[in-house]
């Protein structure tokens, strides 16, 4: 024997867990849960057992509701239920009038179980005849589920009236016999509490039946239902669009306000899937302050991120199979719309017209984080590399070592392009909106108006306009985007030759409102020859200017990183790197650097956690922002590394070159590009000689020393 406590909503027993002992409930109350979300809410001085000793096993959970705390009593005891109440006369009338309270919500609870397996059957037959209509309307051919021929009613699981009777008048005459009868002594109230019991487990008998009749019902009609489901919402669908197609002629904005339901019914998320996705989003979305940081909202935060990109997932493969995709689905896909009510009407109206309007670039460099999945599954474009850095196949093998996935299912992964889209969203797109999002904690997918922050007319990303910025940096870091590659021309005499050619980044747009731009990745797979893949919010909260000047720095120094392999920060093998890091790392002994300047180089470090490429990049944010017009911030180390690995363009030269702290640098710079280009020069003047056109490439390569 002893004493138990129990904190609300912890579970005290399960289903199938051997009986040892009965338990007195002292305080508090117990949920005894009965069948499809029903409980029976056992109140103090209920006894825990009786119920159960039939198989000697808990035929259903117990759990706590509120704080509990229970006595229990071993079963070893003869006429337990008498000993019990003998052990504690003080509240026997408080036990029989518990029990009553008990027996009459089961009795309550198995009645509406009847009712709803009568209408679970009724719902059957009705979608029966539906199901018909549904496949003529649709022109599709109707599927035989001969299982579904005939389907028996429910069990008559009723109680005898007496019984019934019996239960009620005891029941709405509580207060009189807890008053002159439960008091006439301990055996009066056993008498009461086992009577009850015995009626209790003839109930519970009748549970099990109508939960196996239930059970039964839904697993023959589970295809059937899966079938109808999918021709009901294809039709809803249709009747759907044919309404946004009469509103959108007429000019006018339809109406969006079952957008969700639309959304969720397009992404084919099983029926009771939707019902527990909707209890969550009602409770989020009904929530005086959405934009709180509790733990509890963190929660619900995370558990609505899954639910986003599972029916992310299902709305992408869907709208594989459709030529012309609902309004509210190309809202969704590319800015994570969702709710009007969540996204606020203004807001609404122009996420609908920045999606109505929108036009893909031309130039195939900026992309929603839609039409980028889109290129993975259509294999113009290979999977990102993930949170690891491992490309695709590399993470293939690894699952393959692992034991998650066979040998053959390794090669059909392989070139399986939906596969290659699982795992670009799994990583670029799951991980990179939540970096681009700029606050961990409180990231929510869902477009919601607590994160629009400025106007979305002020924000809203597009292809222009990052092209023009991008444009603005290089004419500064003109050298930024070039690569070296080998160009060779035996016609010309020229067996081998290197030039440079320029490979503009991709930017992928995250649907959120955000506040910071990434460097994904710097390369596509191990060709240096490749173009970069960029993350920026769809709509960024932050400076463009400053957005892309600071992933461009990250760039600058991942993509050193690849060149130089290895010797990276090895200053044997000097490179923007190398010489950074060896900066960095003995500031202190510098004696180029003045006190001042090494206590600045200090809190740069402190402030980027120690992180070499932070602090560059917020140095090279620095000199591009600021050096190229003229106003020196920086140190005289960090310049000279930055323009001897980035040098200003001819214009940003002019600017500067007035200044002493940039003439050496300058007049240097000059001398090693004249270098360089004579060979190129050279080359050209004796094809002219010859009176032979000079291929377009050695013409680029002088443009690019011109620079």
């Amino acid at each position: 024997m002893a004493l138990k406590q129990f904190q609300s909503g912890e579970k005290i027993h399960s289903k199938g867990e051997p009986l040892k002992e009965y338990e007195l409930v002292l305080k508090g109350s117990v949920a005894l849960s009965i069948s499809r979300g029903t409980s029976v809410e056992l109140y103090p001085g209920t006894i825990i057992g009786p119920l159960d000793e039939k198989d000697g096993k808990y035929i259903k959970d117990y759990t706590a509701k509120g704080d509990v705390m229970l006595y229990g009593y071993s079963l070893g005891e003869s006429g337990l239920v008498s000993y019990i109440v003998d052990q504690n006369t003080k509240i026997a009338p408080q036990m029989a009038s518990a029990s009553l309270k008990n027996i009459h919500s089961l009795k309550e609870s198995i009645a509406f179980l009847s009712e709803y397996a009568l209408r679970k059957k009724e719902d059957i037959e009705k979608r029966k005849t539906e199901y018909k209509e549904l496949c003529a309307r649709l022109k599709k051919r109707a599927k035989v589920f001969p299982e579904l021929k005939i389907i028996p009613d429910p069990p008559d699981i009723s109680m005898e009236a007496w019984r019934e009777d019996f239960i009620d008048a005891l029941f709405e005459n509580d207060e009189v016999l807890k008053e002159k009868m439960f008091t006439l002594g301990a055996a009066v109230c056993t008498g009461i509490v086992m009577t009850v019991a015995s009626f209790a487990r003839k109930l519970m008998d009748s549970v099990l039946t109508i939960d196996q009749y239930i059970a039964e019902l839904e697993e023959t009609s589970h295809d059937f239902l899966i079938a109808y489901d999918a021709l009901d919402t294809e039709q809803k669908n249709l009747e759907h669009a044919k309404e946004l197609d009469r509103a959108m002629t007429r000019g006018t904005m339809p109406d969006l306000s079952k957008a969700a339901e639309t959304i969720v019914n397009y992404s084919g998320l099983e029926k009771e899937k939707r019902e527990e996705f909707f209890t969550l989003f009602n409770e989020y979305a009904s929530l005086p302050d959405r934009s709180d940081s509790s733990d509890d909202m963190r929660k619900l935060r995370r558990k609505l991120t899954q639910w986003f990109y599972r029916i992310y997932e299902g709305v992408f493969f869907k709208s594989l199979e459709e030529k012309k995709l609902p309004i509210e689905i190309k809202m969704f896909l590319n800015t994570g719309f969702f709710d009007p009510k969540l996204a606020g009407e203004d807001n609404t109206v122009l996420l609908f017209n920045y999606v109505v309007d929108y036009d893909p670039d031309p130039k195939e460099e900026v992309f929603t984080a839609y039409e980028w999945l889109l290129r993975v599954y259509e294999t113009k474009n290979v999977p990102s590399r993930n949170e690891f850095d491992m490309d695709y196949p590399a993470s293939l093998r690894e699952r393959k070592m692992n034991g998650e996935i066979t040998e053959q299912m390794y090669e059909r992964f392989l070139k399986d392009p939906a596969e290659m889209v699982r795992f670009e969203m799994k990583n670029l797109f799951e991980l990179g909106n939540r970096m681009t999002f700029g606050r961990p904690s409180v990231f929510f997918p869902f477009f919601d108006s607590v994160n629009v922050q400025m106007p979305l007319e002020k924000i809203y990303m597009t292809a222009e306009r990052i092209r023009e910025e991008l444009a603005t940096l290089r004419e500064l870091d003109y050298q930024c985007f070039f690569r070296e590659d080998i160009y060779q021309n035996e016609k010309a005499g020229i067996p081998q030759m290197v030039v440079h050619n320029e490979y503009l980044p991709y930017f992928i747009l995250m649907p959120n409102c955000g506040s910071r731009s990434v460097l994904w990745q710097e390369i596509e797979g191990k060709k240096r020859s490749t173009h970069s893949r960029m993350l920026m919010p769809l709509f960024n909260l932050e400076d463009l200017s400053d957005s892309i000047t600071q992933v461009c720095g990250e760039f600058r120094w991942e993509m050193c990183k690849t060149e130089q392999g290895v010797h990276w920060n090895d200053l044997s093998e000097p490179s923007l790197t190398a010489e950074y890091c060896d900066y960095l790392q003995y500031f202190r002994k510098n004696q180029s650097l003045n006190p001042e300047q090494r206590e600045k180089v200090k809190k740069s470090l402190q402030k980027a956690g120690n992180n070499y490429r932070r602090v560059f990049a917020s140095d090279y944010l620095v000199y591009i922002k600021y050096e190229s017009k003229g106003a020196l911030r920086l140190n005289k180390v960090a310049r000279e590394i930055l323009f001897s690995y980035c040098p200003f363009g001819a214009k940003a030269r002019e600017t500067v070159g007035q200044n002493p702290q940039y003439q050496p640098l300058i007049n240097r710079m000059q001398n090693k590009t004249s270098q360089k280009a004579r060979p190129v020069s050279n080359i050209k003047q004796k094809l002219e000689n010859k009176g032979e056109r000079v291929p377009e490439e050695i013409e680029k390569e002088l443009a690019y020393y011109r620079m």
